[in-house]
């Protein structure tokens, strides 16, 4: 089988979607409901609560 040179709007189109790929999972972390399905949140919040009380 012959590898087909890839065309410059295949290359383009390519390094637009490995960037809107990498963007989403930016935005992603920074979705506070996706932290709190990870529970870091809550554990965040623990800690406080407990500096409070001393």
């Amino acid at each position: 089988m012959v590898k087909r040179k890839k065309s410059a709007t295949q290359k383009s189109y390519e390094k637009h979607k490995a960037r809107l790929k990498e963007y989403r999972e930016k935005k992603w972390r920074k979705d506070k409901n996706y932290a709190y399905s990870l529970g870091v949140v809550e554990t965040v919040e623990k800690m406080r609560k407990k500096k409070r009380k001393k």
